[in-house]
């Protein structure tokens, strides 16, 4: 756990329209109601998160998963796990206002953050995984893309995050 969180939450849903507030309309909260939550989550939240981080030895960390509308596999460039790197993999979509994210802390001291969310492009959601990168030697490794994916994917097999995928044969 982290700061007491299991998980971090951005859900505009949970935005609620304020009775005492003259921009408010009643059951829908004005811009100053969003504007009040994104500065609490993104302005003291995300930062109390990264300086957390930091203590348990995230100072770098690479991201990857399959994404976007063509759900492509991808990753990011190492990078240091701070506010602005939390910021931008939990908003980091196209012209989207609409946006459900959720990061996991179930596993960050196994290095691992499982980040979940949903947007115009993926309604149904995506799944990114935050590594943390410990040495120079990982940051070596994530440029030969094979043995990036295997050691990764293969630390999500361990941790049950992800299923290792079935071998088959072909039989002649």
């Amino acid at each position: 756990m982290l700061l007491g969180y299991k998980e971090w939450t951005w859900d505009e849903t949970e935005v609620e329209w304020d009775e005492e507030c003259p921009h408010c309309e009643e059951d829908y909260p004005c811009e100053w109601s969003y504007d009040q939550y994104a500065d609490w989550k993104i302005g003291e939240l995300l930062p109390e998160l990264s300086a957390s981080l930091m203590d348990l030895g995230w100072e770098y960390g690479i991201a990857t998963g399959y994404v976007g509308w063509m759900n492509s596999f991808g990753h990011t460039q190492v990078q240091e796990v701070n506010s602005v790197f939390l910021k931008y993999m939990v908003f980091d979509t196209i012209n989207d206002s609409n946006i459900t994210a959720t990061l996991d802390f179930t596993h960050v001291e196994s290095g691992v953050i499982k980040l979940r969310r949903s947007h115009h492009d993926r309604p149904m959601g995506e799944t990114i995984y935050i590594f943390r990168v410990e040495n120079e030697d990982d940051i070596e490794e994530i440029y030969e893309e094979e043995l990036y994916k295997n050691k990764y994917w293969t630390k999500l097999y361990d941790l049950g995050l992800e299923e290792r995928p079935k071998e088959y044969k072909v039989v002649r």
